[in-house]
């Protein structure tokens, strides 16, 4: 596997939060596809509307410059995230094959 590193932000929002980050999430997610060094971006939301976020992986060497793009949650949210960590991937499984 490549060394890679992922970075979880999560926002705790109310649900009408949670539907402007829908829509917003859905509106802008295009503007990352040509962003250098991401290897893949999850937006993600708990089933109970409670919860926001995002899930960014990278090359480990490489990290990602974020501040050329609109950070959805802070510009929806108007707060920063309850979490906002960098991991380091130990193993990685996408469709039954480790990469």
């Amino acid at each position: 596997m490549k060394p890679m590193r992922a970075r979880v932000t999560v926002w705790s929002v109310s649900e009408d939060e949670f539907v402007l980050l829908e829509e917003e999430t859905h509106r802008r997610f295009a503007e990352w596809k040509s962003i250098p060094n991401l290897l893949e971006k999850i937006w993600i939301g708990s089933f109970d509307r409670k919860y926001w976020g995002a899930i960014m992986c990278s090359t480990n060497h490489k990290p990602i410059d974020c501040t050329k793009q609109i950070n959805i949650g802070e510009h929806v949210t108007g707060r920063s995230p309850i979490l906002d960590q960098e991991f380091i991937v130990i193993e990685h499984l996408v469709g039954g094959e480790s990469l």
